[in-house]
């Protein structure tokens, strides 16, 4: 693949077509470019065309239908842009790629608006060709997840796709930085990857592994600290035991490493009115966005921005500002329903007291009621906030720290919730409002009748879910609001596989269980 390049050769390859007209051309993919009416042909270097005739036998076998549209050169980046179009009104399937002047790949992304949503993913053999994408692309030096997550926002380009993350990693041990990660659809097919390395510690700044607590005893604390939820997983129809937490064990000590968020769990009565009248049209969302989210309207230009993508299932509005804030809103296409509400930049005022936890959970109440929920229900309501005692590392100068309440709706019946949240608000606790809201409107509810009775207890599930647990060693980069430590914690936790399980509450049997993937 793109690591046997020829460094040289490449080089002056890419040089001479930057230049001038070239004799490097593979006809069954560079082929020809739409430029108004006339036919451009645009060749590529003879090992980048090997390296995509690889990528479609592998992993990409879309790229059989595609031909080149441009050849670039950005800094020390060579950049591919391929289609299938016919014209350049048209639009159909697409792939970039970025490569390095090494021939490594940076980035890839494959657009495809008939991509299949609904087929069923054989989690093995896709977790499969992910690893073997990465190892080939990125080498043996570094940590894969050991189990896929899957990502479910609609809306978004990666709705119904498998990630596996990947970490750079120092005296063998994985950072909790991200390096990048590689995500596949339910054909095994690769549809976006992108990789970029993260500045290590220095070799005094991380921990020595060696002056670890032995494994049994940092499992013997963590099998302390974890507890059990019962839930219902819709993708199973079950009613299931998870795991209601993560706990990190600090390596050097053995004993809990602190939490910097606290997580409190509530039930709530949602007496929801809203109507679609709010999303009905640009003029109706502006009143909301001027009423509830506080905008200055006269200063936001309006883009419906995918308006003339007619196979798109989503429509999505954009009001950009020069300086301050914007806002952007997703929409069902077919119900106008809401999927997605972003407020991002600096609002022209903020308040001189933040908002506490309690009243950010007044504001997200209000909205999902006012804007998002159509009738009474009960839900439980999980909040998420920092925690009131936080590490030195954490600057709390004025305005340094920019603190944000998260807040999860999960719709319950009987006493038990459901797996997956329906509605996920975040409230700007020095804006004092809402900036972020995201419905999932795949929740279904669980059978009226189901009940507690007849169920394993959660001590029960815990042994048998603790039976598959298996810990490793990480480096961890605590995060506090918009603030990272400079240095990481060197620490025990679960690996992903152990993760994705979950306890069936009937009795006690261990199923399969998706990692959610978040943005």
């Amino acid at each position: 693949m793109l690591r046997k390049w020829n460094k040289a050769a490449f080089l002056l390859v890419a040089a001479s077509l930057l230049a001038s007209p070239a004799t490097w051309i593979e006809p069954s993919i560079a082929h020809a470019s739409i430029n108004k009416s006339e036919v451009e042909i645009i060749p590529l270097p003879a090992d980048l065309v090997q390296v995509l005739k690889d990528l479609k036998e592998d992993f990409v076998p879309a790229l059989g239908n595609l031909h080149t549209d441009a050849f670039t050169k950005e800094g020390s980046e060579y950049r591919v842009k391929l289609s299938d179009k016919k014209s350049k009104i048209t639009s159909g399937v697409s792939l970039d790629l970025t490569v390095d002047e090494n021939g490594n790949i940076l980035a890839l992304e494959l657009k495809d608006p008939d991509r299949d949503k609904t087929k069923h993913f054989d989690k093995k053999a896709v977790y499969k060709n992910a690893v073997s994408f990465i190892r080939e692309q990125v080498g043996v030096d570094i940590a894969v997840s050991t189990a896929g997550y899957l990502a479910t926002q609609r809306g978004t380009a990666t709705d119904q796709l498998l990630v596996v993350p990947f970490y750079q990693t120092q005296n063998d041990v994985p950072l909790s930085k991200k390096m990048g990660e590689v995500m596949l659809d339910a054909n095994g097919q690769v549809v976006m990857f992108n990789q970029k390395k993260q500045k290590l510690p220095a070799g005094t700044e991380a921990a020595d592994p060696k002056k670890a607590v032995a494994a049994d005893q940092a499992m013997k604390e963590w099998e302390e600290a974890l507890t059990m939820e019962l839930v219902y997983d819709q993708e199973i129809g079950k009613l299931v035991y998870v795991p209601e937490n993560e706990p990190k064990i600090d390596s050097l000590t053995g004993r809990i490493a602190p939490d910097l968020y606290v997580e409190v769990k509530e039930e709530r009565k949602i007496k929801g009115a809203a109507t679609k009248d709010v999303w009905k049209d640009q003029k109706s969302m502006e009143k909301m966005l001027g009423e509830d989210l506080h905008l200055t309207l006269n200063r936001l230009r309006y883009d419906f921005v995918n308006e003339n993508d007619k196979k798109a299932d989503v429509s999505i509005h954009e009001w950009k500002a020069v300086t301050n804030e914007s806002v952007k809103i997703t929409l069902d296409r077919k119900t106008r329903t809401p999927l997605r509400i972003e407020v991002e930049g600096q609002a022209e005022k903020e308040l001189e007291t933040p908002l506490t936890a309690e009243e950010g959970k007044r504001a997200a109440q209000q909205f999902v009621e006012r804007y998002l929920h159509a009738k009474e229900q009960e839900f439980v309501l999980k909040t998420t906030s920092l925690a009131k005692q936080l590490p030195a590392w954490v600057d709390q100068e004025q305005g340094r720290l920019h603190p944000k309440y998260r807040y999860d709706f999960y719709p319950e019946v009987n006493g038990i919730p459901v797996k997956s949240a329906a509605y996920t608000i975040e409230v700007d606790a020095k804006k004092g409002k809402v900036v972020f809201a995201q419905v999932n409107d795949a929740v279904a509810l669980p059978p009226i009748q189901v009940s507690k009775q007849g169920l394993i207890g959660e001590q029960s599930a815990k042994e048998a879910f603790l039976k598959q647990v298996k810990l490793r060693s990480s480096y961890w980069y605590a995060k506090a609001a918009n603030q990272t430590a400079e240095l990481p914690q060197l620490v025990y936790e679960a690996t992903e596989d152990s993760l994705s399980h979950a306890v069936d509450a009937h009795n006690g049997g261990l199923v399969d269980s998706w990692l959610a993937w978040e943005e």
